[in-house]
């Protein structure tokens, strides 16, 4: 219920805080940052894909609550790695899906190994500091992105989010990279603590299902 109640309060501070104010400024995506991804004649296949290995593969499905579940990544030969400097993946990196469940958000707060993605993963980095990176990352959460979305569709179920479509997303800004940084560290600091109370909650679960098994198996008598 307290993890719920947190979510909450996170989503209203995110509506307050991105809600455009007197002085921000409109930014076209394409003009503002580069979206690359892997290209359909690399041709990499899931028949590639590993269950361990040096080289994580991101493709989408381990995006969870708008970060990377690593635990559960694909991996691939380093072959595959080194194919395209341009989408392997760094810190402050942001994720959108293009395929299937098209528009899903993760930001990369670090890298445990080196990192790829499949091709139906887009990565987003501004151009020259044109926008802080968490900043953005919140927008493409809010509803301004998920309006986008449902533009983009007009009624009809969309499965692909092309880049000559993406690039026309245009969002508005604070005018200095130091409020956006403002605002995006109070949201990160949410993030945090939420993220603290769900791993205690998994502690608890954890604890319970050990002690289960201790009472029900007779391991430890209560009497």
């Amino acid at each position: 219920k307290l993890i719920a109640k947190k979510r909450n309060i996170k989503q209203g501070a995110m509506q307050e805080l991105l809600r455009p104010k007197e002085g921000w400024e409109v930014k076209g995506l394409g003009e503002v940052a580069t979206l690359k991804a892997r290209i359909g004649w690399q041709g990499l296949t899931t028949a590639e894909y590993r269950k361990s290995g040096d080289y994580f593969l991101v493709t989408g499905t381990e995006f969870k609550n708008g970060f990377i579940d690593w635990e559960n990544c694909f991996y691939v030969e380093e072959e595959r790695y080194k194919q395209d400097k341009n989408i392997q993946i760094k810190e402050h990196d942001i994720l959108v899906t293009k395929d299937g469940t098209i528009g899903k958000v993760a930001l990369i707060k670090s890298v445990l190994k080196p990192a790829t993605l499949n091709s139906g993963v887009f990565v987003i980095r501004p151009i020259n500091n044109s926008f802080n990176p968490e900043f953005f990352y919140y927008l493409l959460l809010s509803e301004v992105f998920l309006k986008f979305l449902s533009q983009l569709s007009a009624g009809s179920t969309i499965n692909h989010l092309y880049q000559k479509d993406f690039v026309s997303f245009q969002f508005l800004t604070p005018k200095t990279i130091e409020e956006q940084k403002e605002i995006s560290q109070i949201l990160s600091d949410m993030d945090a603590e939420i993220e603290a109370l769900e791993k205690k909650l998994e502690k608890y679960k954890m604890i319970k299902q050990g002690m289960m098994q201790e009472l029900l198996m007779g391991k430890t008598r209560l009497v």
